[in-house]
């Protein structure tokens, strides 16, 4: 397989369900009470609680209501936690829990000028999803390893969770132009569909069938599997390859060739657009820095 070449993502997602909003009754107009009904909506318990302890942290330090804050303010407030010392995970959740609010707003209070978040991107955490994305020599060289080849191969060309991988009947998988549309269960009960092509499934089907599922394997076993044919394939801590590095890897491609957030996050069955962000972000420092990632991958030649 040529994996160098980005997939026919789709234009309809029609399909796709997305999550249905509560029907509460609205608030007045205050702040107080608009935060109330957005936790009511979006948290529960404990989440609840840290989610008003970190807006309440945000409100006193930008020192202005909710309607005045702007996109440049919620920079400064990230610049100011890094300053005093918060970790990049807790800076991107801070900023993913502001930006929950205000979309609650503009949903709600349409009317009203809310400050537009989307465009911030997430601070980059060190040690992280960089160093799980394979290059695309390395993608090559183990989808070239006969050995769990149907596993692996259905892995990077859908980019699925290894839960909804294993999860997978044949009843799921039907005929759909010229491919096969496969339906994957993923986090929360969410359905969704992506395509693999005709080569994919012939290989899938190529064994008699003995159980309802196509990958009738354990977690275990199928982590034996990706990791043995990455040490096959001469993969630099090939021990720790995992499903999640191939899914990581498809994302990290398809952001790479130009395929957008949107399609990308439903591609992936991301359920917020900051999760997909992640790969475009470090797309972009890839093609300013492209040496370092290279080095930090072991790609010296």
């Amino acid at each position: 397989m040529a994996v160098e070449k980005a997939p026919a993502l789709y234009e309809n997602w029609s399909l796709v369900p997305m999550r249905k909003p509560a029907i509460l009754s609205m608030p007045a107009a205050g702040d107080s009470a608009r935060i109330d009904f957005w936790l009511r909506i979006r948290t529960t318990g404990q989440t609840n609680a840290k989610y008003r302890r970190k807006i309440e942290l945000f409100l006193a330090w930008a020192g202005c209501p909710l309607g005045e804050v702007t996109a440049p303010r919620v920079v400064e407030y990230l610049e100011h936690l890094a300053r005093s010392g918060c970790t990049a995970g807790t800076r991107n959740n801070t900023l993913s829990i502001i930006r929950s609010l205000y979309d609650t707003m503009r949903r709600h209070w349409p009317a009203e000028n809310w400050p537009y978040l989307a465009d911030i991107l997430p601070a980059r955490q060190p040690g992280k999803l960089h160093q799980r994305v394979l290059s695309r020599a390395e993608v090559a060289a183990l989808l070239a390893v006969p050995a769990g080849q149907p596993l692996l191969r259905f892995l990077y060309e859908t980019a699925a969770r290894i839960s909804e991988t294993l999860a997978l009947q044949w009843r799921d998988i039907v005929p759909a132009g010229e491919g096969y549309a496969v339906w994957l269960y993923g986090k929360g009960g969410k359905t969704r569909m992506v395509m693999i092509s005709t080569e994919l499934y012939e290989l899938l089907n190529q064994h008699e069938k003995h159980s309802a599922r196509v990958f009738p394997l354990g977690g275990t076993k199928a982590h034996w599997i990706i990791a043995g044919a990455a040490q096959k394939a001469g993969i630099d801590g090939a021990k720790n390859v995992s499903a999640h590095w191939l899914r990581h890897s498809r994302l990290s491609h398809l952001a790479e060739a130009g395929v957008d957030a949107v399609s990308l996050r439903d591609f992936a069955g991301h359920e917020s657009i900051n999760t997909t962000n992640i790969y475009l972000h470090m797309t972009r420092e890839a093609r300013l820095m492209p040496d370092t990632l290279a080095e930090t991958r072991g790609e010296h030649g």
